[in-house]
């Protein structure tokens, strides 16, 4: 199951996805993936913005974290430490096709994977 959110995005559309997916039953072997790219726009609130938004996904029911862009991968950083003991498998990307080339790897029949970004980060490339 694809979930392709990346027309616009912003941390409260961010949050949102997350908690529509948390409820979302998937067999026991699969699992959720997020495929982040960086929120644009958001002015000199970015870095913070993009950290909290880590910090709301290492706590969230994804079990994968794909990060591209470079403030992605401050969420990606964020949603390390906050899962803490409960440490998820996080990847960070330059580019969206090092970002295919990952989810093509690892993505498995029954799996569901959510993108979500600003819509100049092209993540509709991922499939």
């Amino acid at each position: 199951l694809i979930v392709d959110d990346t027309y616009n995005s912003s941390p409260q559309s961010s949050l949102m996805a997350l908690d529509a997916i948390k409820n979302i039953k998937l067999s026991e072997r699969a699992k959720k993936i997020a495929v982040l790219g960086d929120m644009l726009e958001l002015g000199q609130k970015s870095r913070e913005l993009h950290k909290q938004a880590g910090g709301a996904l290492g706590k969230s029911s994804i079990d994968m974290l794909i990060g591209i862009g470079r403030l992605a991968h401050i969420a990606c950083d964020a949603a390390l430490e906050q899962a803490g003991l409960n440490r998820k498998v996080i990847y960070k990307c330059d580019t969206t096709a090092q970002a295919r080339d990952i989810v093509a790897s690892l993505l498995k029949k029954g799996d569901f994977v959510l993108l979500k970004g600003s819509r100049a980060m092209r993540l509709e490339g991922i499939f």
